[in-house]
Order: C-alpha cells, then structure tokens, then sequence
C-alpha cells in the first residue's frame, strides 16, 4: 500500500491549523505492515488550545434549542451515509476489518449514533416536576472524549453525537492507530456549520495527549473506551480536578447453553461472537460454558466452524477474519496461547483452509478445550481470536462460572424458551444479556459493571450521561 491518508493539521476552533510541534506519527496498515499515512502528533499546547475553545463555546452551545441541536447532528448522519464506501475503504485498510462487516458494523452505526442522538432530544423534556421541586437537566460542561482503536468511527460517534445532543462541547482524541476516519467526522461537523469551538480534534498518543486532556481544568467529564489499565489510570487523572468519567473498559463475555437449546444455532452464534474482527471487541463472547451430555456435539461443531473460518486479506469479500491491530497485539495474544498450553487446555486440532499471509499481523483462530474457570484464559481480556470451552454439571455451576471473572458487559444466554433463558440471564452479572440469540439494540443501553466499568452510552441513557440535576424547590 503507498501513504494515501496524510493528515497535516488538527481541527480546533472552528478552523484547521497545524500542529504546535509540527510533528507527524506514521500509520502502519495491520494487513501488510506498510506506512499508509501520518496523523499530527499534538502537543500539549495545542490541547490547551482545544480546551480553551471548547470551554469558551460551552455557554452558548448549552443554550441553543434542541431542535436547533438535533438539526446539525441529522446533516453529520446524512454525511457519514453519503460517504459509506470512502469511510469504509478507511477502515478496512487501517484497522483490518474485513469488507464484508465494516459497512454494516462501523459505518451505518455511526450514522445511527448520530440520528438517535438527533431522534431523541428532539421529543425528550430535559425538565420534569418531582412534588414540589422542578428538575433541570444541565450539560455538565466541555467533554473529553477519547476512543480506541477497534471501532473508531463508531465509537467516535457514539461518544461526541451524545455530547453534543446534551448540550456540552467536545475535544475528540481518537487512537494513534486509526485515526483517519476522525479527521472525515471533524470535516462533517465543520460542513454542517457548529458553532466554533462546539467540536475540536487533536491527535496524538496518549502520553502526551490524553493524560494533557484529561487533566485539563476546562474539562469537566471524560468519555472513555478501552483497556481496564488505561481506564484506572484516566479515573486517577480525573480525580484531581473531581471530573466525571464514563469508562466503557474490556470485557470477558461468557455464553450460557443450557440443556435442550438450539444447540447448532447457540454455538455457530457464539464462534462468530467471539471471532469477529479477530476477537478485538471488548463485547467478544470468549467463554462457551456447556452442558457435560452436549460436549461431543458441541466440539465437532466447532470443529467444523474453525475449518471453515477463512483467515487473510480483509479487503477479499471471501475472507471472515482479517489481522489484529499491530505486531505488539499479535505477541500479546500468542503469549495467551502458549499459557494456556502450559496451563493444560487443550486446543482443537483443525486444518485452516488458507495459509497465513507472509505479513500482516495475522492469528488463526483457536478453540480451547480442558479449560478450567480458574485458567488466565478464562479470566482475562485477550482480545483476540481465542474461545475457551468449560463445562458445567449444573445450571447453578454454569451462572458461577459465568459470574467468575471481574468483568461484566456482555453475555449471551441460550435455553429451549425464552422464559427459561431470561430466568438464567437475570443471574448473570452483566450489563447486557443476549437472550437465544437476540438482535444488538443500538439504542439500548450499553455498558458494564466491575472492570468492565461504568456509565451508560447509545440511546437516551448515552444522552443523560452528560447532564446533571439541578432541582428548584418551590
């Protein structure tokens, strides 16, 4: 691939303008490890600049009408669906998503993001009488908002559509690795016409970048998804100038089959739960907890799924699992799979139908047997193609072993009605639940409990998030 996305400046203000130190960081593509552009590395200078406008725009964005905000949050959707190939070309060659999910699983949700955000300030009272008081619902102030890498766009828009919705200003700092689709949404709010300073976009890696906005005085909430280290330490940050913080951390999903469900249906649902975009989603099912009478069934099934799983170039329709991010989640993740040996599980054996890429960061699929709740595997976020099998005697043991890790965002629940399921899925410790197979709801609420996190975002609850109460007693 040659360098076709390079980015020179940052959107701050309401204007584009070069980076203080005018330093760029060079992104590689995760498909062949090739330099496919440059983001500007921002400074703290320019942080401090963002910040700055963001704050001074907060009381005059906080004021303007709903309707009035709902109208330029609709003109940013209808841009991001008239760019759906440009953005999804983006995507594919950054992160490694394959083609033939990136549209319906990054694009379009970000676009949604934005018209349900649209949707529901626009018939939502932000008051409301409790007795004898009369409840305000404010913004809470300028917002930081820091996305990973996994879903840029997506989570981007989750985040900022929100905050904007709400009343409050943002500074959008994507990750270092895929930030190509944040300077598109930056140039779709500034076409829609927001006032300056509404939005601003800085670019960098997280020290020093993100640690200069979370820090910030003019920031009075941070927005953050990604790993559980990175959260702890942006709650630390926050703290000092007692900011809120929503955090959106990594997650251990576990699907519960119990007996006499759709056995086929269960387990094709939750491999592709788990493997899709190589395992790098923090709502990944990783663990598969079956009944002891259901296992031999249950692995050659998986079985066959894995033989038919075709891992390589995103970019080919074929393909339904592309690399990981970077040569660093690559050793990450077979540093899982060498422990987990040592440790006793077992791996299925299976024939890939296609041999690796020569380069790219590339991970086969794998399925552990033999696991038992205790194993690393079974305990922490690998973020990667990896499903671990453990098997439950009991309905009771399965809901403990599902409940055994300290994360909770989302698990699946599988049973022969869905009386039976939702009575197991209420004992689950987790922030959704997926009951035989239930379509995602943008517009639920989506968050977790534990190391998972918390706060709420999609839907109304991600619009709440960024207010606060103010009761008048009269």
């Amino acid at each position: 691939m040659r360098p076709v996305h390079e980015y020179r400046q940052l959107y701050i203000g309401g204007r584009w303008r070069d980076a203080d130190g005018g330093e760029s960081i060079l992104v590689r593509s995760p498909i062949d490890e090739s330099v496919i552009g440059s983001v500007p590395s921002a400074t703290t200078q320019d942080v401090d600049d963002a910040a700055i406008a963001a704050q001074a725009s907060q009381e005059s964005w906080s004021r303007s009408r709903a309707l009035e905000r709902a109208e330029y949050l609709r003109l940013v959707a209808r841009s991001i669906r008239a760019d759906e190939e440009l953005l999804a070309d983006q995507l594919v060659s950054e992160i490694g998503v394959p083609s033939r999910a990136v549209n319906p699983m990054q694009v379009a949700m970000a676009a949604s993001a934005f018209e349900d955000s649209a949707e529901f300030i626009a018939h939502e009272s932000a008051n409301y009488t409790v007795g004898n008081s009369q409840v305000e619902e404010r913004p809470i102030g300028p917002v930081a908002c820091i996305v990973p890498w996994n879903a840029p766009l997506y989570q981007a828009s989750l985040k900022v559509a929100a905050a904007l919705a709400a009343g409050c200003t943002v500074v959008l700092k994507p990750s270092e690795l895929s930030s190509f689709t944040a300077f598109a949404l930056a140039r779709y709010i500034d076409e829609a016409g927001f006032p300056p300073g509404t939005f601003n976009l800085v670019t960098g890696r997280g020290t020093p970048v993100g640690e200069a906005l979370v820090r910030h005085p003019s920031m009075r909430m941070v927005s953050f998804t990604g790993s559980k280290a990175t959260g702890e330490t942006i709650a630390r940050l926050a703290s000092v100038g007692v900011k809120k913080c929503a955090l959106e951390l990594g997650g251990k999903g576990a699907a519960l089959l119990a007996d006499g469900c759709d056995l086929a249906r269960a387990v094709q649902d939750t491999f592709w739960r788990c493997m899709a975009f190589s395992g790098q989603t923090c709502a990944a099912t990783t663990r598969m907890i079956i009944p002891r009478a259901s296992a031999g069934d249950v692995q050659r099934m998986l079985k066959r799924l894995l033989e038919e799983a075709i891992v390589g170039d995103p970019r080919h329709p074929g393909t339904h699992l592309g690399p990981l991010i970077s040569s660093e989640q690559k050793a990450s993740v077979e540093e899982f799979l060498g422990l987990a040996a040592c440790q006793g599980a077992r791996p299925l054996t299976y024939a890939a139908r296609s041999a690796l890429p020569a380069h790219g960061y590339f991970v086969l699929p794998t399925v552990f047997w033999d696991v038992e709740p205790t194993m690393r595997i079974a305990q922490e976020e690998i973020f990667g193609p990896v499903l671990s099998v453990m098997i439950a005697d009991t309905q009771e043991q399965a809901i403990e072993i599902a409940n055994s890790t300290p994360y909770g965002l989302s698990n699946s629940v599988w049973a022969a009605t869905s009386e039976k399921a939702m009575s197991i899925g209420r004992q689950v410790i987790s922030g959704s639940v997926y009951i035989n197979g239930g379509d995602f709801n943008p517009r639920a609420p989506f968050g977790g409990f534990g190391l998972s996190g918390y706060g709420r975002e999609r839907g109304g609850a991600g619009v709440r998030e960024f207010r606060q109460s103010v009761a008048y007693h009269l």
